[in-house]
């Protein structure tokens, strides 16, 4: 896993590091990007940018054979672009082209949420003795999350934990002028509707695990080295 990130950073010359595995991996990793295709991530300048980097990691995940891999679309329905059963080709990256528009209006992440955990929930090793490994990488500017209100998102987030889904938010938070997410703020009730107090977003933010990044250029490699950590942690477990 090391050498993803120099992989790419070589613009996929460094030929060496297809060294196959003589011994078969005693895990199934399986790992599912799901990339917002709202309105919103056009408007912060960050969307084709996102969507190259998603289609630059797979390319290089499915060359080094990293365990199983999938692409879900999310905004108001939730599509799974590329199932685990679908290798990801050049004629894989040209289809995830086509098919992102950024132009959904709202963004259901309970809806994504719900669509992955189906699929990783019916998806066998592929071997009886293997263990399974789970990772949801989401990518998304983070607005709008809270279209079927904030306890709902926490609980489809506590569901997803749970069923042994390790989720990693990825910010694309390119600038809009002079907004970024962190100046955005919300607002604090108690019960009865009084206003406690007003806070930033990020604080009450409903994934544990978030990076928060300024430049789309850098997605590549964080998501590659996000993924080496992941890996790293499971091994040692």
């Amino acid at each position: 896993m090391k050498r993803i990130i120099p992989y790419i950073a070589s613009s996929f010359q460094k030929d060496k590091i297809w060294l196959r595995r003589n011994k078969p991996s005693n895990r199934d990793y399986q790992i599912i990007i799901g990339l917002d295709d709202s309105s919103s991530m056009a408007t912060a300048q960050c969307a084709q940018m996102s969507l190259e980097a998603v289609c630059v990691i797979c390319n290089a995940l499915s060359k080094l054979e990293v365990g199983r891999l999938g692409v879900c679309s999310f905004g108001t329905e939730t599509n799974l672009v590329v199932p685990f059963s679908e290798p990801f080709t050049a004629s894989t990256g040209a289809k995830l082209l086509r098919h992102f528009s950024f132009q959904d209006t709202s963004t259901d992440v309970i809806k994504l949420l719900e669509v992955t955990r189906s699929h990783f929930g019916g998806t066998a090793p592929l071997q009886s003795n293997q263990t399974v490994s789970q990772l949801l990488f989401i990518i998304s500017d983070g607005r709008g999350l809270y279209t079927k209100g904030v306890e709902a998102v926490r609980k489809s987030v506590k569901d997803t934990w749970e069923a042994g889904i390790f989720t990693v938010f990825l910010i694309v938070d390119k600038l809009r002028g002079s907004e970024s997410i962190l100046d955005i703020r919300t607002p604090v009730f108690d019960s009865g509707g009084k206003l406690l107090k007003i806070e930033s977003y990020l604080d009450s933010f409903p994934f544990p695990y978030y990076v928060l990044l300024r430049d789309p250029a850098d997605l590549p490699s964080t998501l590659a080295d996000a993924l080496r950590q992941w890996i790293e942690m499971v091994v040692s477990q």
